[in-house]
């Protein structure tokens, strides 16, 4: 890392919002070597954990409890789009970094993004699966497979301007951006993500990816049918509200 990053790193606060359901043992596993990490670069961070009403929501708070770490609670279940706007919608950093609470991806994409917070033409960040360099488990179930695929590509055909990853659980924001995105958004669950990329992508903002590095998950929240049929309604509910003119592009 140069001398300038460094630097860059050390006056200008980064917030990492951290959504989080269910997902204890992870969290407990990575949330400290996350701090570690951060503070072994240098990073100025902030760090918004938001708790959609997991079942352990006091063990979750007991851990955030350290200095730079804010928590937030949902009094009911509300999504993970609803949670990571609750906690965007709060930060504080010149950029904005939402991602899984449950620590998917190596903690080197926060480095690969690096040079992208200092390019001044850059808006938005994101995570790629589907970039050269990224590697993912292959044991994925043949369903989720198949639908992640059909849906991806229906999206980045005739939503998101050929960005087909649009689920990829990282992505950043200059703070302006954030506040923009966010204050539009409709969906509250998973397709949130799309709706996000949905609005960049109409707005022309500078986006970048990233290659990602996703680590083995035992277990996840996603529920293949239910989850997808989300999915294909939150298309109809965007597509409408495009026509509709709701978004203000």
């Amino acid at each position: 890392m140069g001398t300038r990053q460094r630097l860059f790193l050390m006056i200008i606060m980064i917030s990492f919002v951290l959504p989080v359901y269910n997902c204890y043992d992870s969290f407990r596993e990575y949330f400290p070597a996350f701090i570690n990490w951060l503070n072994s670069h240098h990073i100025t961070y902030e760090i918004i954990v938001v708790d959609d009403h997991s079942h352990n929501s006091q063990s979750v708070k007991d851990l955030v409890n350290a200095p730079g770490c804010m928590y937030l609670y949902n009094e009911k279940n509300s999504g993970k789009g609803y949670s990571v706007k609750k906690g965007c919608m709060v930060a504080n950093g010149e950029w904005v970094v939402f991602m899984d609470g449950d620590f998917p991806f190596d903690f080197v994409v926060i480095e690969k993004m690096i040079p992208d917070f200092l390019n001044e033409n850059i808006d938005m960040i994101i995570g790629d699966r589907t970039q050269k360099d990224s590697s993912y488990p292959s044991d994925l179930p043949l369903m989720r497979k198949m639908g992640s695929r059909v849906l991806s590509a229906i999206a980045g055909r005739f939503f998101t301007g050929n960005f087909f990853d649009t689920q990829c659980g990282i992505k950043a924001f200059r703070k302006p951006v954030a506040a923009d995105l966010f204050g539009q958004l409709t969906q509250n669950r998973f397709s949130f993500d799309l709706e996000i990329l949905f609005l960049a992508t109409r707005k022309k903002l500078k986006i970048t990816r990233v290659a990602v590095l996703v680590r083995h998950q035992s277990n996840s929240t996603v529920r293949i049918f239910k989850d997808g049929l989300g999915m294909g309604m939150a298309l109809v509910v965007i597509y409408f509200n495009k026509i509709s003119g709701y978004y203000k592009i």
